[in-house]
């Protein structure tokens, strides 16, 4: 993987054939918005979660404070994520992974407000909302916890 010389395809929004960067016919999008467009490019783009910002509005660990969520800051470049997380029960958390199309793998670690370590692995679906934002589906599980458990993020801007 080549971080430096990340390839870009280019889209076009209604959906067509694409031509990639070194040639290669009929490359289709497919992180797709209603109607059939394409999203930021396509889920091949090196950096699609590069500086976005997400909330968490629903999660089956533990209750949302919806005037406070925790909040992501994504990083990503070439394929490789990494970020830090904040809010309700979090005082301060890191993640690290890899993002292959709308897949994303992580490992993550934070510090409650109850003063526990926490980490564990998570693995994300990325989905485009109808006005351009996207939500991240997040089936998780914590270190020496069987428990499989479900967040819902949607990303903010401004």
């Amino acid at each position: 993987m080549d971080l430096a010389h990340p390839r870009r395809i280019g889209v076009r929004l209604d959906g067509s054939p694409l031509t990639n960067a070194v040639g290669e016919q009929n490359v289709q999008p497919r992180l797709r918005m209603p109607g059939g467009a394409a999203r930021c490019g396509d889920v091949n783009d090196n950096d699609l979660l590069n500086d976005r910002r997400f909330v968490m509005v629903s999660s089956t660990a533990s209750a949302v404070d919806p005037d406070g969520p925790t909040e992501f800051s994504y990083r990503e470049s070439g394929g490789i994520i990494w970020g830090d997380y904040t809010g309700d029960t979090v005082v301060h958390g890191r993640f690290v992974g890899t993002r292959d199309d709308d897949r994303i793998e992580l490992t993550y670690v934070h510090l409650t407000k109850n003063g526990d370590r926490v980490g564990g692995q998570s693995s994300s679906r990325i989905e485009a909302l109808p006005d351009g934002r996207l939500n991240l589906v997040e089936e998780f599980q914590f270190a020496g916890d069987d428990t499989a458990h479900v967040s819902v993020c949607t990303e903010i801007r401004g």
